[in-house]
């Protein structure tokens, strides 16, 4: 029995789903759903919001076999759109920060 996962992306806008794609789990799903929301070409770039990721069913690719489940949301469109990240902000995760500016000048050390 060879299981893979059945997706569709929810288009807000149309208030219909896409048609289903496979994967084998939801991490490359998701990772092939970051990588066209941040594909400025494609129109999940465009209107992000729109756009959710979902999973519902199982297909056996040696029977054919479809088990349905209730459609469950993977990832929202708008939740993988890559940040500009300011190098003057702290990383929140691994806890680096920029050097507080001081308005005073740094006074030399007198030997």
């Amino acid at each position: 029995m060879q299981m893979q996962k059945m997706y569709a992306i929810y288009d807000d806008a149309a208030g219909a789903y896409m048609t289903p794609f496979f994967f084998a789990n939801d991490l490359l799903a998701i990772r092939t759903f970051g990588s066209l929301v941040n594909d400025p070409g494609h129109l999940f770039n465009q209107n992000p919001n729109d756009f959710s990721l979902y999973c519902f069913a199982q297909f056996d690719s040696s029977t054919g076999e479809v088990i349905a489940e209730p459609p469950r949301i993977v990832r929202a469109g708008q939740a993988l759109v890559n940040r500009q990240v300011d190098p003057r902000q702290g990383d929140m995760l691994s806890g680096s920060f920029p050097k507080p500016h001081s308005p005073y000048p740094e006074k030399e050390e007198t030997k």
